[in-house]
């Protein structure tokens, strides 16, 4: 009853941290697999459930901005349209490069929505490029974890 209380309070700050910041996720995943023995499947669960969940608030927070008296004349003009275009054609690209590159998933995820991309096609190329590098990092992490542990 106690070790499963644990598991889930640990899963639920791997959820809320992924939701800020998904590499500290990552990492503090990795610290509570080897330190804490937590199974590594629950961690990847919370952290990807996590990095899909601020991924797609974002997205609606944008998506929501679009819908602002305000906001609209930031959206017409050549520039706008040349944006929107680019992502629409770049969309696996740009979302492959927000992964590896930090800070430029905030903007860019927010954009996306805000410029109108397709919300299917945002999730779809999210949830594939998040399920390829979280636990890609994730076992990186452990096994760079257990090294630095039986060292």
């Amino acid at each position: 009853q106690e070790g499963t209380r644990a598991l889930l309070h640990n899963a639920l700050i791997l959820f809320l941290t992924a939701l800020l910041h998904e590499d500290i996720a990552i990492v503090s995943a990795g610290f509570f697999v080897v330190e804490r023995d937590m199974p590594l499947a629950i961690a990847f669960a919370a952290v990807y459930s996590g990095v899909l969940t601020s991924n797609f608030l974002l997205y609606g927070v944008g998506a929501t901005a679009r819908r602002l008296p305000w906001a609209r004349r930031w959206l017409i003009g050549a520039k706008a349209e040349h944006v929107r275009q680019r992502l629409r054609e770049r969309l696996v690209l740009t979302v492959a490069l927000c992964r590896l590159t930090p800070g430029l998933w905030f903007p860019t995820f927010l954009g996306c929505g805000w410029l109108g991309v397709s919300f299917a096609r945002f999730a779809l190329i999210t949830a594939v490029t998040a399920l390829l590098y979280v636990p890609l990092m994730l076992v990186l992490v452990v096994m760079f974890g257990e090294i630095v542990r039986s060292a």
